[in-house]
């Protein structure tokens, strides 16, 4: 069943389409939750949670990328499972969150506020369009997906010393960029 069929299905209430959706996009939602979160129940928990926000949303919205949408509810749902145990039990990931990779360029205050996200992201956006294929596609695997770099190695074919290359000087064209347009670091 394709996306549209699935999107009029929603509108109309069907809650048979929350199974097709499971079906057909859960694994996705499941490894965007395991890049963040360590515990089984828990990315169970921000696949249901995620269906649940889908459901709850549509309507009055309408998603043109069905997977996309998913995708971003997912990563908000585990980001924000994983600073809830965080606050209560003072873990660590089983690898370091790569967002902490990026701290030294962005202030916590920015992205609890909802402006100061919007402004970020329309900078990083504008800065990735201006950045080579290579480098662009290590920046968005690590940083939005939160690929581990072995993760992205798969994916990619690049070697991890190139990867790590990658990521390094882009955080640092990035930073540079991030200065020229103002943007307080």
């Amino acid at each position: 069943m394709d996306e549209l069929e699935l999107l009029k299905r929603l509108e109309q209430r069907d809650e048979e389409a929350l199974n097709l959706l499971s079906e057909k996009y859960g694994a996705w939602i499941l490894k965007i939750a395991s890049n963040i979160l360590s515990d089984r129940q828990d990315r169970e928990e921000v696949l249901n949670d995620t269906l649940l926000d889908l459901w709850n949303s549509i309507p009055p919205e309408h998603p043109e990328n069905l997977l996309a949408y998913l995708t971003v509810i997912a990563r908000r749902k585990a980001v924000s499972l994983y600073r809830k145990t965080q606050t209560e039990k003072r873990q660590v990931l089983r690898e370091a969150l790569p967002l902490s990779e990026l701290s030294e360029l962005v202030s916590d205050s920015d992205v609890e506020d909802e402006l100061g996200r919007r402004e970020l992201s329309r900078l990083i956006s504008s800065f990735l369009r201006t950045e080579r294929r290579d480098a662009r596609i290590v920046f968005v695997l690590r940083y939005y997906y939160m690929d581990s770099v072995s993760d992205i190695r798969t994916a990619t074919g690049f070697s991890a010393a190139k990867i790590k290359t990658l990521l390094h000087r882009t955080r640092n064209r990035l930073k540079e960029y991030l200065k020229e347009e103002g943007y307080w670091l």
